[in-house]
């Protein structure tokens, strides 16, 4: 995926830190915490380890960073007030993979795909896939996550549409 200036995963992170803020202050959203991960999937699924679940490599810093190396764009945490947990690392994490393995949101996962799910996956509203690219907020409830994983991700594909090469093969077109 071509971006054409790496702070605007900065800018993106931001911008899902402003739209929490605001949504935790008119009731929208019940807390002002969470986190963010975005990985870049145009390069394709990486499967897992064998004998490794979505919720294992999400929990293991380590081995996250290591098996998806160069394929995460945002890992990011939200502590406005105070309340962020572990927890919501690991799940964003885990909504970010299980989006980039079934290429669709989690929610229509859970909905529609319910058959997908396998043993040690992280099945919550709040991961999102487009075209190549996914995103998984957690930390408020699965709507809001979904909302700002969505978010996040729109500045990030919108520069890459602008930018890519749209060839088949570049791996991303439209």
């Amino acid at each position: 995926m071509i971006i054409s200036d790496p702070n605007l995963l900065v800018v993106a992170g931001d911008i899902v830190g402003d739209a929490l803020r605001r949504l935790s202050r008119t009731g929208f959203a019940n807390k002002n915490a969470g986190h963010l991960v975005i990985m870049d999937f145009t390069r394709g699924f990486r499967p897992l380890p064998e004998g490794v679940t979505i919720e294992q490599i999400a929990k293991d810093d380590d081995l996250f960073n290591e098996h998806f190396d160069g394929l995460i764009l945002v890992d990011r945490k939200y502590n406005g007030d105070g309340l962020w947990k572990p927890d919501y690392q690991y799940i964003a994490r885990a909504k970010t993979i299980l989006s980039g393995r079934e290429q669709m949101e989690t929610s229509m996962i859970i909905d529609q795909y319910s058959l997908t799910i396998q043993p040690g996956d992280v099945a919550y509203s709040g991961g999102v896939w487009l075209d190549g690219l996914a995103g998984g907020f957690s930390g408020v409830e699965g709507e809001n996550d979904e909302g700002l994983g969505w978010i996040a991700i729109a500045p990030i594909h919108a520069d890459a549409q602008i930018n890519a090469d749209r060839t088949p093969e570049s791996g991303f077109f439209s």
